[in-house]
């Protein structure tokens, strides 16, 4: 019968034990909920920010919707427009050598300009990339010619 009040005794002392430290692991649990809403929140309002910031960022970075002045000679032809289907090799602004061999092209005068692309056009210009210009050019206007050559002067 000792044994048994002693076994009894042990239990409810275990028992006891075992109600506190779930007892402290609920208040523990409660408090790191409590933290993680507290997290989530500031997470919350950080991203709005940056939202904010993101949006004040494409305001000042967007383009502007002015239209660009068109480069056209007195032909009426848009030199900027022929020049496109150039700046692949040539660069955009004209100052690609292009395959690594051709001069660059940008701020050549535009007598210089219609010479050689009227030259690579008849295959009396251009050496070694006179297989390779001519028949990008054969089938350019001489208002083609010029209004790309006007414009190429400008770059």
């Amino acid at each position: 019968m000792k044994k048994q009040i002693i076994l009894m005794a042990a239990l409810a002392l275990t028992l006891t034990a075992c109600g506190q430290e779930a007892e402290k692991t609920v208040d523990a649990g409660k408090a790191a909920v409590e933290a993680g809403k507290a997290v989530v929140e500031k997470g919350k309002s950080v991203v709005e920010s940056g939202e904010k910031a993101v949006e004040k960022v494409k305001e000042v970075v967007a383009p502007k919707t002015e239209a660009p002045v068109a480069e056209k000679t007195a032909g009426g032809v848009d030199g900027k427009t022929v020049y496109s289907a150039c700046a692949g090799c040539h660069g955009a602004d004209g100052k690609t050598k292009a395959l690594s061999v051709s001069p660059i092209i940008a701020g050549q005068s535009k007598d210089d300009l219609v010479m050689k692309i009227k030259g690579y056009k008849d295959g009396s210009y251009g050496g070694a990339m006179k297989t390779t210009m001519a028949p990008l050019v054969t089938n350019l206007t001489d208002d083609q010619i010029a209004a790309v050559a006007e414009y190429i002067s400008g770059l």
